[in-house]
């Protein structure tokens, strides 16, 4: 173990809001073994029980726990000298599997609603990437000219019809390099745009939101991602310079 073995007494606080290079490095080498990450949920879990209502609970010097999730877990990491960026950690084994599909589908797509990537493990038990602040309702009507709740119901739609078209069960069974949904990339688009009523729609609003559901259309054909996926508030956030990203792609199959 690369960390110091828990103990309740440990695993919160420590009175630094900074980790030092040569903690992260130990951090990185526990984060790579299944004894680390072990480590490092444990320390999560404790911190959750300890401070259930609070938002800002610290694991290690510099670890914030953000999220703590059936297969990944997921912290705010701030290095001496460095700007403050996610730290995730599988904790299930086919959460490797996703953090994978996770990346690749940043590589192969460089879709605009992708969040950055920084650094990953070679077997793909953590990652490094961009900090996102949540948003809500009216962020997102804000952000991208479109209602959420009327993105919501666009989304359990294209899902029907991805479904009904390509058959039954999640996107990794259809055939997305067929040359049928290569074409309707446009159409899926078209019908969505018709949907929300932005068709005829003018100025830089509906601009915005045609543009944003090219992106969205995009997004969920060439990375396979469920439309539903995109149903919550949670898994939507905003960079600091306002340009709304989607928080976690994890949910997709490899892409190949």
């Amino acid at each position: 173990m690369a960390i110091a073995p828990y103990t309740p007494q440990r695993s919160l606080g420590l009175g630094r809001d900074e980790m030092t290079s040569g903690e992260y490095r130990n951090l990185l080498e526990a984060a790579s073994t299944p004894a680390g990450r072990k480590e490092l949920r444990k320390r999560a879990m404790f911190a959750v029980e300890s401070e259930p209502d609070s938002n800002l609970r610290t694991v290690l010097p510099g670890l914030v726990l953000i999220n703590c999730g059936s297969e990944r877990t997921a912290f705010m990491l701030k290095v001496v000298d460095k700007p403050a960026f996610v730290f995730k950690i599988a904790t299930a084994k086919r959460a490797g599997g996703q953090t994978r599909s996770e990346i690749h589908c940043w590589q192969k797509t460089h879709n605009p609603l992708a969040p950055l990537f920084y650094s990953w493990a070679s077997n793909f038990t953590w990652v490094e990437m961009q900090v996102l602040d949540p948003v809500d309702a009216d962020d997102f009507e804000d952000l991208t000219g479109i209602a959420f709740e009327t993105f919501d119901g666009a989304m359990w739609g294209l899902d029907e019809h991805l479904e009904r078209v390509y058959g039954e069960g999640d996107l990794d069974e259809y055939k997305l390099n067929d040359r049928r949904i290569i074409r309707e990339r446009r159409k899926l688009a078209a019908g969505l745009t018709w949907y929300l009523e932005l068709d005829k729609a003018r100025g830089a609003k509906a601009e915005k939101a045609r543009a944003f559901i090219v992106h969205v259309v995009n997004l969920v054909i060439d990375c396979r991602i469920l439309p539903t996926e995109l149903t919550s508030e949670e898994n939507w956030g905003v960079t600091k310079r306002g340009k709304i990203k989607v928080l976690d792609l994890g949910g997709v199959p490899d892409v190949g």
